[in-house]
């Protein structure tokens, strides 16, 4: 077998401490190479089911978690279970990968179990590593790996992805979690500046240094 990158690798303790898994059945969409489901199966979920379209994790994942499927999201219509099997789905840094993540999600909703919910994460494009080479240099340039991931289709800031949770029918619950960078020398110039052009400053402070979100949503009525 083909060695999966680093990048499929990893367990994602914040989204799993979020997921909360012992006990519940958990459809994890982009599972990659199933290192985060495997976390969560030994944390005591009774079922990890796995979707990824990377052939070579979609085969390693398969030797971790409860099953795989190895479907494209953006045509996948429906998957071999009944209505309401999923305690919890999560998007580990997918929807941002997706040309129509609202429809997916939505599409989904058909899984998830009365009370259940979902658990995204999602990079922050307000983060100050994209706003100032855009803003000084008039770069935006794709990376590897990171908030310009090469792969990204979609791009949020907080308040887009409470829009988006919203359209898709589901309600926060809880507070957005974050992970964050340290400020850079430059940050109370662009801050000052935000503030004379009307803005925000404090929000702008806090929402720069923001690396990426994570969040718990429910399916509302």
């Amino acid at each position: 077998m083909v060695a999966v990158s680093a990048y499929y690798q990893s367990e994602r303790p914040e989204v799993v401490s979020l997921v909360a898994p012992a006990g519940r059945r958990i459809l994890e969409i982009g599972c990659a190479a199933g290192v985060m489901g495997a976390r969560m199966l030994r944390e005591g979920a009774r079922e990890v089911v796995g979707v990824e379209l990377h052939p070579g994790a979609a085969a390693e994942a398969r030797t971790r978690l409860s099953a795989v499927h190895e479907v494209d999201l953006e045509t996948l219509q429906e998957l071999p279970y009944p209505d309401g099997h999923f305690d919890c789905i999560t998007y580990a840094d997918v929807l941002e990968h997706l040309r129509d993540p609202q429809a997916v999600v939505t599409r989904l909703r058909r899984y998830i179990a009365p009370g259940g919910d979902i658990v995204c994460s999602i990079p922050n494009v307000r983060h100050e590593s994209v706003l100032l080479p855009l803003l000084v240099g008039g770069t935006f340039t794709y990376q590897d790996e990171g908030i310009l991931d090469r792969t990204h289709l979609r791009f949020f800031t907080a308040l887009e992805i409470l829009a988006f949770i919203g359209r898709a029918g589901f309600a926060m619950t809880g507070e957005l979690r974050v992970n964050r960078s340290p400020p850079s020398r430059v940050m109370d110039t662009v801050a000052a500046l935000v503030r004379s052009l009307g803005g925000d400053e404090r929000r702008f402070r806090e929402e720069a240094t923001i690396i990426q979100y994570v969040f718990k949503a429910r399916p509302v009525a």
